[in-house]
């Protein structure tokens, strides 16, 4: 047999765990050349996918000249590779020059896509891109500081997508995944930022949203409280200071401290070792004083009294209008509250409204008194969108702790649902998903006609298709809209209208906006047959993209018919789905807002349990699982609690304990089906 000999030229200094050799059958995209030493980026694919290539190549090279600026110092290595690999378990690793990455993260056809789709492919590159600086070129002295690569490189990947893309308005959408991180946070059973690591185990953990959502939102927290550019000076300065070395979160704190001239490591210290995040009450006293009070946050009662004693250091972000002008004011509240703020020579009648997450960067909740929020109310439009949706969704969390009335949230989606406004939307229709699981058969039909009302209502202004000129973030309302009303509320005309579009989308690839394609086949799944099943199925091996395959996988999982259903279940199994998709398609299924197909998925997975923890990916395992938080139908999450605690999951025991713990607020959802029906009573 012939040998050869690869020989290397020396590699710069790196930690062991970024070194990666890749050996297979790749082709590249042509090089571009980009930063102060004009480094030579390439993506490489498996052959017949380099036209898929251009997209990241863009960004990628953007993104390596900016961060360049950024940091004040060049691209270490002297070439960067991205390389797209058809079956791999993680989303993405980065590699020092030879990033890797799934095919969804990396490959994508820009004329075709929708804009999340787009959006996810411009993320992915722009956080393992920022890891060559922050991670690789100064990396975390031990796994416990892990949140330090993988919060400031999701951080960065914001900044870096929103200038690349304004009209994305990263820093916006931002909002809905932190609020993700802050649902993590919210539970009993939550972690610290930083925890320590005495086991792989531990390590694995902390890969989830409160290290990387939950970390970032601190960052933007604090940067914002003390200025972009004093915040990037710093940062420029701790790499400068660590380059090719190890680091401890204080030395962070001690940079930002030296730059700002703040005491950081106190402020921030009870943002990255207490667990949870706080509550802020606010509430106008007679003579214009605002009175703030902090408590930590918890979707259930806490029990513990040092969790229940826990307060922090609060960037306030004040913003009111007072005198007939808008004004802003930022200040720490202290972590001995409660505090009172008073207005500077302004009395309590002169302020229309206050606002406390002014620019909803604060990493809180916030609960304002009754009059003080109907302040907020008759000047809603005054508010920007991303306040309008914190605003919202500190109410809908308000209900699932069980401190909002369900009527009143459902009161106040009347006003939201006037607003054109991606991230509104994507609480409106989450919300309206989880109640209809909460709602007796008996009252179905009332509740289908009231999220009919909100929705057909910027239904008809939108229209399916997007109009010429609009700005390109609507297509998500139009989406949500369309999936409220094909989906939940079976709308005769735009299930016809979905069904038209399906067929015609096969035949010449015509008639779907790429925003609207997925929701599309949502619809059409919830009431497809025989056919259309058939028909997405050999969607999987004709697709020309990784998304377009992707999309048919996971609509599979949508089908009602049990027999349909029974199909899908054992491609888990049988090869038909990689291993690193199977675990993914069986949360969705698992996660069905349909009782009979959340019914045989938990049947599938309790018999074939063993099998799946041979076959799947140990770090896909305990994300599969997630799923079950759906099962809150009494019976089923009896079953689940009895199955896990035989059962433990190898990799994943806190995560399991909080997978539970949201089970169980799911459930005292439930409890609430009374102020639901007394709602919906009343509005019929």
């Amino acid at each position: 047999m012939d040998k050869k000999e690869v020989q290397f030229a020396p590699t710069i200094k790196m930690s062991t765990y970024l070194v990666a050799f890749m050996v297979g059958e790749f082709e590249s995209s042509e090089p571009v050349l980009a930063g102060r030493n004009n480094t030579e980026i390439r993506v490489w694919c498996v052959p017949g996918k380099k036209h898929l290539t251009g997209f990241g190549l863009e960004i990628a090279a953007f993104g390596l000249r900016e961060y360049e600026e950024y940091f004040d110092r060049a691209y270490p290595g002297d070439k960067l590779d991205l390389i797209a690999i058809p079956d791999f378990a993680s989303g993405a690793m980065e590699n020092l020059g030879a990033i890797t990455f799934r095919e969804t993260a990396l490959l994508v056809d820009e004329h075709t896509a929708s804009r999340a789709e787009l959006q996810r492919v411009a993320d992915v590159v722009a956080h393992e891109n920022a890891h060559m600086w922050f991670g690789d070129l100064v990396t975390m002295r031990w796994w416990n500081g892990i949140w330090l690569n993988e919060a400031y490189a999701t951080f960065m990947e914001m900044m870096q997508v929103n200038q690349w893309k304004p009209e994305w308005r990263r820093w916006d959408s931002f909002a809905v995944e932190r609020a993700v991180a802050l649902a993590l946070a919210g539970l009993r059973t939550t972690r610290t930022t930083e925890c320590s690591v005495l086991h792989p185990d531990d390590c694995r953990a902390m890969f989830d949203p409160l290290t990387y959502e939950g970390g970032a939102a601190i960052l933007r927290m604090f940067e914002q409280f003390l200025g972009p550019e004093v915040f990037r000076k710093s940062m420029a300065h701790y790499i400068q200071k660590h380059v090719f070395g190890n680091t401890e979160t204080s030395d962070l704190f001690a940079a930002l401290s030296e730059g700002s001239g703040h005491p950081m490591d106190k402020f921030m210290h009870g943002w990255i070792f207490n667990p949870g995040y706080p509550l802020v009450t606010v509430k106008m006293e007679s003579d214009g004083a605002l009175r703030f009070t902090q408590q930590r946050f918890s979707y259930l009662p806490l029990e513990d009294p040092e969790a229940k004693a826990q307060q922090w250091n609060i960037p306030i972000f004040l913003r009111y209008r007072s005198n007939g002008k808008v004004q802003e004011k930022i200040f720490m509240l202290p972590e001995d509250a409660p505090a009172t703020y008073s207005y500077v020579g302004e009395q309590a009648g002169d302020v229309e409204w206050v606002l406390v997450n002014g620019g909803g960067a604060g990493y809180y909740r916030v609960v304002y008194d009754v009059p003080l929020v109907e302040k907020l109310l008759d000047h809603f439009n005054e508010l920007t969108s991303v306040e309008q949706f914190c605003l919202l969704s500190d109410m809908w969390a308000g209900v699932q702790s069980g401190a909002v009335d369900c009527g009143t949230y459902m009161g106040m989606l009347d006003t939201f649902a006037r607003i054109p406004d991606k991230n509104i939307w994507s609480v409106i229709a989450g919300s309206l998903f989880s109640l209809w699981r909460i709602v007796p058969l008996s009252h179905r039909y009332l509740f289908s006609a009231v999220a009919s009302r909100f929705t057909r209502r910027m239904y008809d202004r939108l229209g399916w298709d997007a109009k010429a000129g609009e700005d390109s973030l609507l297509g998500g309302v139009r989406s949500a809209c369309v999936g409220v009303l094909g989906v939940l509320v079976g709308s005769g005309d735009i299930r016809a209208e979905a069904m038209k579009r399906f067929r015609q989308y096969w035949v010449d690839g015509t008639g779907m906006d790429p925003d609207m394609r997925s929701t599309v086949f949502d619809v059409v799944a919830s009431m497809g047959g025989v056919v259309e099943y058939e028909q997405v199925l050999t969607g999987i091996q004709t697709a020309k993209t990784p998304q377009e395959e992707q999309m048919c996988r996971r609509t599979l999982t949508s089908f009602e018919t049990p027999q349909l259903l029974s199909r899908t279940l054992a491609m888990l199994l049988d090869g038909t789905f990689r291993t690193q998709d199977a675990p993914y398609e069986m949360h969705g299924m698992l996660a069905s807002y349909d009782l009979t197909a959340q019914r045989m998925a938990w049947g599938f997975l309790v018999v074939n349990w063993e099998k799946m923890l041979k076959a799947y990916p140990e770090n896909s395992i305990i994300r599969m699982c997630e799923g079950v938080v759906a099962l809150s139908e009494s019976a089923l999450a009896r079953e689940v609690r009895t199955f896990f605690a035989e059962h433990p999951v190898p990799e994943g025991k806190l995560r399991m304990r909080q997978i539970l713990e949201r089970l169980e607020i799911a459930e005292r959802l439930r409890g609430k089906q009374d102020e639901l029906i007394a709602y919906l009573t009343n509005w019929s």
